[in-house]
């Protein structure tokens, strides 16, 4: 006997009727679920049979088996029950038939293939956000070690307090009204001031 069948059977009290809300329904997969072998994408089915009274399995194909396996999971166990409190399996996570349906009528099944693309497509966005911050940081550094020049020739001090603080809270209170974090803001910032300060130095040594 395999193992949803066992657990199939501990769940269910003898002379359960199969459309009784009581009953359950469980969904395995198998071990090569998810790995590319032939046939790998189906999955198993074990209920009580209607007709029968006994236990009754069915393998299924499609994607649903390696979906769920993907998920990180080995297996489901289904149960409408009527009073969630006297569930068979784990009462606390227990939902009426009422809420399971509307439950399975919010699932959305996507294409995994169309999901690629459109995620691809996403990180193509996100790389040339990343080149255009790349060169506006270069920019920045290269106006830094001007002002490094400027400051070199008039003796002037490195480190601005009051300009460095100025920065902080505008750039901090700018990252708000974009939706950012402004101690996140104010941390990038941090870091390009100290990066700053760093090539100024150089210009001032030489």
């Amino acid at each position: 006997m395999n193992g949803p069948a066992r657990l199939l059977l501990d769940l269910t009290p003898p002379g359960l009727d199969a459309l009784s809300p009581e009953a359950v329904i469980i969904i395995n997969t198998g071990p090569l679920n998810g790995t590319g072998a032939p046939s790998s994408s189906r999955f198993n089915l074990s209920f009580k049979n209607v007709m029968t009274g006994g236990i009754a399995s069915s393998n299924c194909g499609g994607q649903f088996g390696v979906m769920l396996k993907r998920a990180g999971f080995d297996g489901l166990i289904i149960e409408s029950h009527c009073n969630p409190e006297c569930a068979w399996s784990d009462a606390a996570q227990q939902v009426t038939p009422d809420i399971l349906d509307y439950i399975l009528n919010l699932l959305v099944i996507r294409s995994e293939h169309q999901t690629t693309e459109n995620l691809n497509e996403l990180r193509r966005q996100i790389d040339e956000c990343d080149n255009d911050l790349m060169d506006i940081l270069a920019k920045r550094m290269r106006v830094c070690r001007e002002i490094g020049t400027f400051k070199k020739e008039h003796n002037m001090t490195i480190l601005q307090t009051g300009r460095y603080n100025e920065i902080l809270d505008k750039r901090g209170a700018q990252g708000s009204l974009c939706g950012m974090d402004s101690d996140f803001v104010k941390q990038v910032f941090e870091l390009i001031h100290e990066e700053s300060v760093r090539q100024q130095m150089e210009i001032i040594n030489k």
